[in-house]
């Protein structure tokens, strides 16, 4: 188990090193304001996604382990899911945009019709990537993870090396990257199933339980990117291009949290609730030393980082770095315990929690962002992912067992003899 925590922490940091190689190009050839219309772009593209899952994930995260036998009919409901919602999703984008332009700034029609074109793609795409997570097929999730980043590498060296790369072609390039990580997905999952089975009934059977968490996975991507379409509609693409940099840095710190959620979905499926409890505050609690480490050296080298990454014209991207840090350490507590709530199935609970949040994010950046600008959305952003690790320690009390904020937050004598222990094999 740690060894595969290890192998995706290790293409994580791929990814992400991948990742900055590609902002670096971005930044430097399209500037603040077409970095600033990439970031809405793919912020809206990701709405319209979410909405459009309708949970899926968390259906196939509880139900999949229960029905092992029956996984070509999920592959079959994913197919189907994608296709039909996707095509919904995309005519609910198209005439939004109709009826109000100007809600989206400087953001160009024909590419916004791109980005919201290649959903049904994303939609099937994350469910065969569910399936392979909750099979077990782990070392076939992170070779798609080493194959896909390699990929976009190439894609969009190619496009350098040819001098063709703009705005335009930012947004082809991710289009083609979903593209390949569909047919990647689609490559290792037939390697284990040979059949596929269109079954109308289980497709509405995983809607159903989607649709229970629905809230809350819409509710928490509007918080953590509610911050940027507002930013782009009330202070304009610049504003926004130097967030979203900042934004990125921050959550390089996310590797850590989302390494270890990965691997505890499949985990916590086949784990006693006792057993559980010890192993996922255990986990927590080193999550958050690491978390305050890595912060301690992102803060150390922001003025470096923001220059290598964007150059001056992202200059105030440091400052806001030194905001979002702490509120991204205050993330990765409910992001590490998601994957129990989700087999738990306390959708009711998480529902109300995340709708909360959502308010509280909306009213704080509407109030902030006129008055502080990036700032006060950057204030907002930590504020309410404080909230979030508050209810994480209550759902962990409730849920769990009772357990002080020591037990979930911090680390202890025990935790760091393991971590020295596996430092010195």
């Amino acid at each position: 188990m740690k060894k595969l925590i290890l192998t995706n922490a290790g293409i994580s940091i791929l990814t992400m090193g991948i990742q900055f190689l590609l902002v670096i190009f971005t930044n430097r050839i399209l500037g603040p304001e077409g970095r600033g219309i990439v970031a809405s772009l793919i912020s809206w593209n990701n709405l319209y996604y979410t909405l459009g899952y309708l949970s899926l994930h968390i259906a196939i995260i509880n139900l999949l382990p229960k029905s092992l036998l029956d996984v070509p009919k999920f592959l079959g409901s994913s197919v189907l899911s994608g296709l039909l919602l996707g095509g919904l999703v995309f005519m609910i984008g198209y005439i939004l945009f109709q009826i109000n332009p100007t809600l989206f700034g400087d953001i160009p029609y024909s590419l916004y019709l791109l980005m919201i074109l290649i959903i049904p793609v994303m939609l099937i795409q994350s469910s065969f990537m569910s399936i392979l997570q909750m099979v077990g097929e782990l070392n076939s999730f992170n070779y798609h993870g080493f194959i896909y980043a390699i990929f976009q590498l190439l894609l969009t060296g190619f496009f350098l090396v040819f001098n063709l790369y703009s705005l335009d072609v930012a947004i082809y390039i991710i289009m083609i990257n979903y593209i390949f990580s569909l047919s990647l997905a689609y490559y290792f999952i037939r390697k284990k199933y040979k059949t596929i089975v269109y079954n109308i009934k289980h497709l509405f059977t995983l809607i159903k339980v989607g649709i229970k968490a629905h809230i809350a996975s819409v509710g928490t991507f509007l918080a953590s990117s509610i911050d940027i379409l507002m930013i782009n509609s009330m202070l304009g693409k610049k504003e926004a291009g130097i967030y979203f940099l900042a934004v990125m840095i921050g959550r390089m710190l996310l590797i850590v949290p989302r390494s270890v959620q990965t691997m505890f979905y499949y985990k916590v499926s086949i784990t006693k609730k006792d057993e559980l409890k010890k192993n996922i505050l255990q986990a927590t609690r080193i999550t958050v030393f690491f978390m305050i480490l890595i912060s301690i050296v992102i803060a150390l080298f922001s003025k470096l980082l923001v220059f290598i990454l964007g150059g001056e014209a992202f200059s105030d991207a440091q400052y806001i770095i030194f905001i979002l840090l702490p509120g991204l350490i205050f993330l990765s507590v409910p992001m590490v315990l998601a994957s129990v709530w989700n087999n738990l199935g306390i959708f009711k609970y998480m529902n109300i929690s995340i709708s909360v949040m959502v308010v509280l994010v909306i009213i704080l950046n509407y109030y902030l962002i006129p008055k502080f600008g990036i700032y006060g959305a950057a204030f907002g952003t930590t504020i309410t992912y404080l909230y979030l690790i508050s209810v994480s320690v209550y759902f962990v009390n409730k849920f769990l067992g009772k357990a002080p904020i020591s037990e979930i937050l911090l680390i202890n004598k025990n935790d760091l003899n393991i971590i020295l222990n596996k430092v010195k094999k």
